[in-house]
């Protein structure tokens, strides 16, 4: 599976996870898209309005969300404190 280099530096956007949950389609995506620019509201409520997810649906992707967040944060640290060890000049 590929996957967009932007995904790896700010994590999966709601709509890129509940795509690939299969809960939208492409086409209610790009409606619930259109209709957030026009008036600034949250992709998953507009989503639950127009009736093509549920609130549960909204809260299984969230915390996929979260947990990807976790999971980068853990990384990030592991790498950081990796890096900042090769440095101290112990020979590692």
């Amino acid at each position: 599976m590929l996957v967009d280099a932007s995904i790896l530096s700010r994590g999966p956007l709601l709509g890129q996870i509940l795509l690939s949950l299969g809960k939208i389609t492409n086409e209610q995506l790009a409606q619930a898209l259109a209709v957030q620019r026009q008036n600034r509201r949250y992709l998953g409520e507009i989503l639950v309005e127009l009736g093509f997810i549920t609130g549960e649906d909204i809260e299984k992707a969230l915390g996929i969300q979260r947990h990807y967040e976790t999971l980068r944060t853990e990384a990030m640290s592991t790498r950081s404190l990796l890096s900042s060890g090769s440095k101290s000049g112990d020979g590692l």
